[in-house]
């Protein structure tokens, strides 16, 4: 979508009823949204947030029953990401009317486990028992979920995780995992609902989904949002069991790679914002929410903290309550910091190296 002045909008949306997705297969859902005469004011004026997003002019989505969305890379359901030219990401966050948003939500899923794909291997009695409605769905979604993988037993792609299967358990809420493979290979997993979903961002790889791939631990309701948001390696699902509180990591690679971590309700929301980060990190509630903000954290963050672009980037120490919110404050810090600093913190030098796995087929932060 991009953004225009709010008096040209109805003619623009009139001359253009439906939005076209890179797949041939699929067309998005027409989108009539009378902007001008519910808001009345211009959109460049009003309604546009602090957050950046990844612009994109079209969608390549995976899987069955799709809709564009063109409110994916946004942290609140009620707004849409729009092209900014100012914007490092290409574009912002702009709101729009509670009607509009409910138009513009993503993938859709009608019925569990659609395609057969989606739940390949499972069992009738897990898929049942233990996947909500609505959930599911998208190629390979949910391959490999945890407790579920009874009906072939001696398949190469399930061999290996055979053993976990049978000892372990997963639980999947309602109107979750929808998406190529978002809960692919996920171990002992509960997942609220509305969670791991989104399959609309393309990766350096080409791969799409992704979203809780190999996850391990407890995620919340509405978290994990997008392209490897919670994204695992298959070896670090061995070792670690997280905690994802509601409406966290929702982002591009928002939590990938930080498995072990403990991220509180409304934290680690923007496009890698607490990606690798080590396995002890605490991130306590609303912190952590912008590009980058707590890249790569090896320490402890307190509540309504980091909520800046790279505020605390590779932050090792410890970051108390209403701290470090203002563009790179606490780059690099590995001291203490118990409130707003009088002077810069103490940095570290910091480095970013090519993190080599098998699964890693997301893009590295720039630097």
């Amino acid at each position: 979508m991009r953004l225009v002045a709010s008096t040209t909008l109805p003619a623009a949306m009139a001359a253009s009823q439906a939005l076209r997705i890179g797949s041939t297969s699929a067309m998005a859902s027409i989108i009539n949204v009378a902007y001008d005469d519910e808001v009345k004011k211009p959109t460049s004026e009003s309604y546009l947030t602090d957050e950046e997003c990844s612009f994109v002019a079209s969608f390549n989505l995976h899987g069955v029953g799709v809709a564009t969305d063109t409110g994916i890379l946004c942290s609140d359901y009620e707004q849409v990401c729009v092209e900014d030219a100012t914007s490092n990401l290409g574009g912002r966050c702009a709101s729009v009317t509670s009607d509009a948003s409910r138009k513009l939500k993503g993938t859709t899923c009608t019925t569990k486990c659609t395609p057969a794909s989606a739940c390949e291997g499972l069992s009738q009695t897990f898929i049942s028992t233990k996947i909500g409605d609505g959930s599911c769905c998208g190629e390979k979604a949910c391959v490999g979920l945890s407790g579920g993988c009874f009906d072939i037993l001696f398949d190469t792609d399930f061999y290996r995780h055979l053993i976990a299967s049978l000892l372990a358990d997963s639980t999947v809420g309602p109107k979750s995992c929808v998406g190529y493979k978002n809960c692919y290979y996920a171990t002992n997993v509960t997942i609220g609902s509305k969670s791991c979903n989104g399959d609309s961002i393309k990766g350096s790889g080409g791969l799409y989904g992704y979203v809780c791939a190999y996850a391990k631990g407890t995620i919340g309701n509405d978290a994990c949002y997008e392209y490897a948001a919670c994204y695992q390696t298959e070896e670090s699902n061995k070792k670690y069991s997280w905690n994802v509180g509601d409406s966290s990591c929702r982002g591009v690679g928002s939590c990938q790679f930080s498995g072990g971590a403990a991220i509180s309700s409304g934290s680690c929301v923007g496009s890698y914002a607490c990606s690798n980060a080590t396995s002890s990190v605490i991130i306590k509630k609303n912190s952590c929410n912008s590009y980058q903000a707590c890249y790569k954290n090896n320490g402890t963050v307190g509540m309504n903290s980091c909520n800046a672009k790279q505020a605390c980037y590779m932050n090792s120490g410890v970051i108390g309550d209403n701290a470090c919110n203002k563009v790179k404050e606490c780059f690099g810090n590995n001291g203490t910091v118990t409130a707003a600093p009088t002077a810069r913190p103490t940095k570290k030098d910091v480095s970013i190296y090519l993190l080599s796995t098998d699964h890693c087929m997301f893009d590295l932060p720039p630097h």
